[in-house]
């Protein structure tokens, strides 16, 4: 394993995209891999995840062992394996983790180019197959498929229930450590396919990657780890990571209960507010779910007062366009007075029409198209950033 010694303390550690996602706050660094803090923060999304994961390595395995289709594999099978792997902190889900693997038991196929599931791959600092505890670098490929033009196909499980853009799957970088790993066990594989499986909808999505790709990774990757050796002190750095660290409950900065600023004046000011701003926002979310799956098996929480956390019904009212446009035009009043066109409903009818009569979009987008903008503050991803990463990642390869 690689031996980095920082701020005076030996750091053992097997890099993996969980390292590597530790490795941007040096305390959730120091939690994992110094102090090796037990208490964890759980998150329901996590179990259910994990539970999907076993239950479906086990139907993997009996469909192999007994040489059937994964839609051979009885209700009865799935079941088993859904209650075996499912832990009772999440007992609730249960019926949610059974339609998952259901889901995947239905549409996932099996090709004749499957080399094997929850492939355990670990290499040494020369990048050279050893045992799982002695790792440099490891990771677990979910379903594994090689065919004979030497293209490999790496399938990862999700359960989350955003999909992800094609933007978003092509700078991957757990999809791209994956790949990279493979490569090194598999020298002659010179291409790649990594798809997400979304459990949730029982789907996948795909990107690719080169061999030239995974040599940038790689110095990427290497100099990642040797940024960690340059880490001055063991302070949080709240970021993308807090969505998934183990312990934002402990973080200091959950900690800092002072009121907020009335004004902020300078950069370290603003930098400080924004990353308290971001932890809370990992916590609040959690405790908003663990709060809602309180509501729904009890009743609402009343807060002194009159304020109140719980489910309310809200009147929608849907009105039947083309009556209302009768009854309109009858009066000499245009309906767009009252009606606005839904933008996504729209985009989607356009591109279908597009195909059979792109010269008729193109003029409805030139004579009916008015393009607005408007601001909202709000904590997001810088696309500039993302765009000025591939275009490096272009420029490296």
């Amino acid at each position: 394993m690689k031996k980095l010694v920082v701020l005076g303390q030996e750091l053992n550690l097997k890099v993996s995209p969980s390292f590597l996602q530790k490795a941007a706050c040096p305390f959730c660094l120091k939690c994992a891999y110094i102090d090796k803090v037990e208490d964890r923060y759980i998150r329901v999304n996590t179990l259910r995840g994990s539970a999907s994961h076993e239950a479906i390595a086990d139907l993997t395995r009996i469909a192999v062992d007994d040489e059937v289709p994964f839609a051979d594999l009885s209700d009865d099978q799935v079941a088993d394996a859904v209650q075996k792997n499912t832990p009772h902190e999440i007992v609730a889900e249960l019926g949610r983790v059974l339609a998952w693997v259901k889901l995947w038991r239905d549409r996932f196929v099996r090709t004749r180019h499957f080399v094997g599931h929850e492939e355990r791959m670990a290499i040494n600092d020369d990048y050279e197959e050893c045992s799982w505890d002695d790792a440099s670098y490891r990771g677990i490929i979910d379903y594994l498929e090689i065919n004979p033009g030497n293209h490999a196909v790496i399938t990862d499980y999700k359960t989350s229930a955003h999909i992800l853009s094609q933007g978003e799957l092509d700078q991957h970088d757990q999809l791209t450590f994956y790949a990279w790993l493979i490569r090194k066990f598999y020298p002659h594989v010179k291409s790649f396919t990594c798809r997400i499986w979304y459990l949730a909808y029982g789907f996948y999505a795909e990107t690719t990657r080169t061999v030239e790709q995974l040599e940038a990774y790689e110095q990427r990757m290497d100099l990642q780890v040797r940024k960690v050796m340059d880490i001055q002190e063991w302070i949080p750095l709240p970021g993308e990571q807090c969505g998934v660290c183990d312990y934002v409950h402990i973080c200091p900065i959950t900690k800092d209960l002072s009121g907020p600023p009335k004004y902020i004046i300078t950069q370290q000011q603003a930098e400080l507010a924004a990353g308290r701003l971001k932890v809370f926002e990992a916590l609040i979310s959690g405790l908003r779910k663990s709060l809602a799956g309180y509501v729904k098996a009890n009743d609402a929480v009343r807060l002194s007062g009159d304020f109140v956390y719980g489910y309310r019904a809200s009147p929608v009212n849907k009105w039947d366009v083309a009556k209302l446009e009768q009854l309109l035009r009858a009066e000499g009043i245009s309906i767009a007075e009252v009606v606005n066109v839904d933008a996504k409903r729209m985009k989607k009818f356009l591109r279908t029409l597009e195909a059979d009569n792109p010269e008729f979009v193109e003029q409805l987008r030139e004579e009916a198209l008015e393009v607005t903008a408007k601001t909202q503050f709000k904590g997001y991803k810088s696309k500039e950033i993302e765009s000025a990463d591939a275009v490096e990642e272009e420029d490296v390869d």
